[in-house]
């Protein structure tokens, strides 16, 4: 009997399923801050940050009243969703001179492979846990593998400065 794993410890689909898509979306929101990091945009980053955790603890504590736990995994998205990713992205824009709408958008091709990975792998992990380590080595690989491969377009794409078209 262990103090602090075992599966009693463990969430379930939907409480993993929101922390994995804040967790993407603050990813996603990091990038963001670094570009605008390399330009000089500390000031705005800065503000943004403050609004967005500000609001953010203010949700988070008004969602774990209401839900527990799930309600921290909730409260943390809002504040990105809301705050941190539509203003950063925005400037995003501006400094490569593409709308906010194509910058959002070159994302598409991405999630989408995303999700052909994600959702087979919830029914899954709900019928099967490996057992043993060289099953989970095993699994591990599979789906590292299974990433790969459908990941691996990207790291042969052009970069965005080489295909972006002035914003009129």
């Amino acid at each position: 009997m262990g103090w602090w794993v075992g599966p009693e410890r463990y969430g379930d689909a939907i409480l993993t399923s929101v922390l994995l898509l804040g967790m993407l979306l603050r990813h996603w929101n990091v990038t963001a801050v670094y570009s605008l990091s390399a330009v000089g945009r500390d000031r705005r980053i800065s503000l943004t940050t403050l609004f967005e955790g500000i609001s953010t603890v203010a949700v988070t504590i008004i969602l774990v009243l209401r839900f527990g736990l799930l309600g921290t995994a909730i409260g943390s998205i809002p504040g990105v969703v809301l705050v941190g990713l539509p203003v950063n992205l925005t400037a995003q824009a501006r400094g490569v001179c593409v709308s906010t709408l194509r910058l959002v958008g070159d994302h598409w091709l991405w999630l989408w492979r995303f999700s052909l990975i994600r959702t087979p792998a919830i029914p899954m992990s709900d019928r099967w846990t490996p057992d043993s380590s060289p099953a989970l080595v095993l699994s591990t690989l599979v789906a590292a593998f299974a990433y790969g491969a459908l990941m691996l377009p990207f790291a042969f794409r052009d970069p965005l400065c080489l295909r972006q078209t002035a914003v009129t």
